[in-house]
Protein backbone atom coordinates (compact mmCIF):
# COMPACT_ATOMS: atom_id res chain seq x y z
CA UNK A 1 0.00 0.00 0.00
CA UNK A 2 1.13 3.64 -0.70
CA UNK A 3 0.06 6.71 0.68
CA UNK A 4 1.19 10.10 -0.56
CA UNK A 5 -0.02 13.47 0.40
CA UNK A 6 -0.89 16.08 -2.03
CA UNK A 7 -0.96 19.75 -0.79
CA UNK A 8 -2.19 21.93 -2.18
CA UNK A 9 -1.61 25.44 -1.73
CA UNK A 10 -3.32 28.98 -3.08
CA UNK A 11 -0.39 29.45 -5.40
CA UNK A 12 -0.41 26.29 -7.47
CA UNK A 13 -2.44 25.92 -10.36
CA UNK A 14 -5.32 23.00 -11.22
CA UNK A 15 -3.21 22.08 -14.27
CA UNK A 16 -0.36 21.61 -11.82
CA UNK A 17 -2.03 19.85 -9.27
CA UNK A 18 -3.59 17.57 -11.91
CA UNK A 19 -0.26 16.74 -13.61
CA UNK A 20 1.28 15.94 -9.70
CA UNK A 21 -1.67 13.47 -9.38
CA UNK A 22 -1.47 11.58 -12.63
CA UNK A 23 2.38 11.35 -12.19
CA UNK A 24 1.82 10.03 -8.81
CA UNK A 25 -0.86 7.94 -9.79
CA UNK A 26 1.12 6.35 -12.75
CA UNK A 27 4.34 5.91 -10.51
CA UNK A 28 2.61 3.84 -8.18
CA UNK A 29 1.15 1.72 -10.91
CA UNK A 30 4.29 2.05 -13.06
CA UNK A 31 5.05 -2.22 -12.17
CA UNK A 32 1.96 -3.33 -13.06
CA UNK A 33 2.04 -1.81 -15.83
CA UNK A 34 5.05 -2.32 -17.43
CA UNK A 35 4.70 -6.00 -16.06
CA UNK A 36 1.07 -5.80 -17.78
CA UNK A 37 2.03 -4.29 -21.08
CA UNK A 38 5.89 -5.50 -21.62
CA UNK A 39 3.84 -9.61 -21.64
CA UNK A 40 1.18 -8.58 -23.70
CA UNK A 41 3.69 -6.95 -26.42
CA UNK A 42 5.56 -9.82 -25.65
CA UNK A 43 3.07 -12.05 -26.44
CA UNK A 44 1.85 -9.55 -29.97
CA UNK A 45 5.33 -9.94 -31.07
CA UNK A 46 5.73 -13.94 -30.57
CA UNK A 47 2.14 -14.12 -32.28
CA UNK A 48 3.19 -12.39 -35.01
CA UNK A 49 6.70 -14.06 -35.47
CA UNK A 50 5.27 -17.44 -35.06
CA UNK A 51 3.10 -16.82 -37.85
CA UNK A 52 -0.19 -16.69 -35.82
CA UNK A 53 -1.41 -13.23 -36.38
CA UNK A 54 -4.72 -13.88 -35.75
CA UNK A 55 -3.66 -13.83 -32.07
CA UNK A 56 -2.41 -10.75 -32.41
CA UNK A 57 -5.59 -8.82 -32.62
CA UNK A 58 -7.07 -10.22 -29.17
CA UNK A 59 -4.16 -9.12 -27.39
CA UNK A 60 -4.20 -5.71 -28.63
CA UNK A 61 -7.80 -5.26 -27.48
CA UNK A 62 -6.58 -6.52 -24.16
CA UNK A 63 -3.81 -3.64 -24.57
CA UNK A 64 -6.24 -1.27 -25.17
CA UNK A 65 -8.52 -2.01 -22.57
CA UNK A 66 -6.30 -2.10 -20.22
CA UNK A 67 -4.96 0.82 -20.91
CA UNK A 68 -7.39 3.15 -22.42
CA UNK A 69 -10.94 1.70 -20.53
CA UNK A 70 -9.08 0.50 -16.94
CA UNK A 71 -6.35 2.80 -16.53
CA UNK A 72 -7.30 5.94 -17.92
CA UNK A 73 -11.09 5.51 -16.21
CA UNK A 74 -9.45 5.87 -12.88
CA UNK A 75 -7.17 8.70 -13.92
CA UNK A 76 -10.57 10.50 -15.10
CA UNK A 77 -12.31 9.24 -11.88
CA UNK A 78 -9.67 10.64 -9.61
CA UNK A 79 -9.00 13.75 -11.60
CA UNK A 80 -12.69 14.76 -11.45
CA UNK A 81 -12.90 14.35 -7.33
CA UNK A 82 -9.50 16.91 -7.35
CA UNK A 83 -11.28 19.33 -10.46
CA UNK A 84 -14.62 19.13 -8.06
CA UNK A 85 -12.98 19.51 -4.86
CA UNK A 86 -10.81 22.43 -6.38
CA UNK A 87 -13.38 23.98 -7.54
CA UNK A 88 -16.38 23.65 -4.55
CA UNK A 89 -14.25 23.50 -1.60
CA UNK A 90 -10.55 25.39 -2.42
CA UNK A 91 -10.45 25.80 1.55
CA UNK A 92 -9.32 21.92 1.58
CA UNK A 93 -4.78 22.49 1.70
CA UNK A 94 -4.01 19.03 1.67
CA UNK A 95 -5.58 16.13 0.16
CA UNK A 96 -3.63 12.54 0.66
CA UNK A 97 -3.43 9.73 -2.68
CA UNK A 98 -3.40 6.14 -1.55
CA UNK A 99 -3.10 3.64 -4.03
CA UNK A 100 -3.44 -0.13 -3.22
CA UNK A 101 -3.60 -2.98 -5.61
CA UNK A 102 -7.08 -2.61 -5.94
CA UNK A 103 -7.82 1.27 -4.92
CA UNK A 104 -7.01 4.22 -6.14
CA UNK A 105 -8.50 6.90 -3.61
CA UNK A 106 -8.37 11.03 -2.57
CA UNK A 107 -8.64 11.77 0.45
CA UNK A 108 -9.49 15.25 1.57
CA UNK A 109 -8.29 16.64 5.30
CA UNK A 110 -10.44 19.82 6.38
CA UNK A 111 -13.86 21.29 6.99
CA UNK A 112 -16.93 20.67 4.23
CA UNK A 113 -20.76 21.55 4.07
CA UNK A 114 -22.48 18.46 3.23
CA UNK A 115 -23.50 19.27 -0.19
CA UNK A 116 -19.56 19.56 -0.69
CA UNK A 117 -19.12 16.55 0.09
CA UNK A 118 -21.51 15.07 -2.03
CA UNK A 119 -20.88 16.99 -5.13
CA UNK A 120 -17.00 16.39 -4.75
CA UNK A 121 -17.72 12.55 -4.39
CA UNK A 122 -20.19 11.83 -7.59
CA UNK A 123 -17.45 13.68 -9.77
CA UNK A 124 -15.75 11.03 -10.17
CA UNK A 125 -18.07 8.45 -11.26
CA UNK A 126 -20.44 11.36 -13.09
CA UNK A 127 -17.30 12.49 -14.82
CA UNK A 128 -16.62 8.88 -16.47
CA UNK A 129 -20.25 8.03 -17.00
CA UNK A 130 -20.26 11.11 -19.33
CA UNK A 131 -16.80 10.21 -20.90
CA UNK A 132 -19.14 6.24 -21.72
CA UNK A 133 -21.76 7.96 -23.08
CA UNK A 134 -19.83 9.37 -25.39
CA UNK A 135 -17.50 6.69 -26.20
CA UNK A 136 -20.71 4.80 -26.52
CA UNK A 137 -22.08 7.09 -28.90
CA UNK A 138 -19.08 7.47 -31.31
CA UNK A 139 -19.54 5.80 -34.83
CA UNK A 140 -16.15 3.95 -33.99
CA UNK A 141 -16.91 1.49 -30.95
CA UNK A 142 -13.73 -0.16 -29.39
CA UNK A 143 -16.08 -1.32 -26.42
CA UNK A 144 -14.28 0.80 -24.00
CA UNK A 145 -17.77 2.86 -23.39
CA UNK A 146 -18.25 -0.51 -20.55
CA UNK A 147 -15.52 0.89 -18.83
CA UNK A 148 -16.84 4.15 -18.19
CA UNK A 149 -20.21 3.32 -17.62
CA UNK A 150 -19.57 1.02 -14.67
CA UNK A 151 -17.81 3.63 -13.00
CA UNK A 152 -21.82 4.22 -11.77
CA UNK A 153 -21.43 1.33 -9.80
CA UNK A 154 -19.49 3.54 -7.14
CA UNK A 155 -22.36 5.57 -6.22
CA UNK A 156 -23.56 2.75 -4.14
CA UNK A 157 -23.16 3.07 -0.71
CA UNK A 158 -20.74 -0.05 -0.30
CA UNK A 159 -17.79 2.11 -2.08
CA UNK A 160 -16.24 4.70 -0.82
CA UNK A 161 -17.58 7.26 -3.34
CA UNK A 162 -21.03 6.21 -2.51
CA UNK A 163 -20.80 6.37 1.19
CA UNK A 164 -19.34 9.79 1.22
CA UNK A 165 -22.10 10.58 -1.26
CA UNK A 166 -24.83 9.60 1.27
CA UNK A 167 -23.17 11.31 4.25
CA UNK A 168 -23.24 14.67 2.43
CA UNK A 169 -26.64 14.44 1.83
CA UNK A 170 -27.40 13.39 5.32
CA UNK A 171 -25.20 16.21 6.26
CA UNK A 172 -26.73 19.06 3.91
CA UNK A 173 -25.67 22.14 4.68
CA UNK A 174 -23.83 21.40 8.01
CA UNK A 175 -20.22 21.49 7.79
CA UNK A 176 -18.32 18.41 9.13
CA UNK A 177 -14.50 17.38 9.25
CA UNK A 178 -13.22 15.63 6.84
CA UNK A 179 -10.33 13.12 7.22
CA UNK A 180 -7.79 12.69 9.87
CA UNK A 181 -6.66 15.26 12.15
Amino acid sequence: MSRQTLEFSQGKSLLHQSRHLTVAMLRSLRWFLAIWCGCTLGMILWATSAGAPGLAEPLIWILVHALGGLTLGFMIHELAHLIALRVLAPNIGVVSLEITPLRVSLHPHGYMTGWQVAAVAAAGPGACTVVGAILWALPVNYGLHWWYLTHVIFLLPIFGDGHALVRGLLLGTEASHIGKS
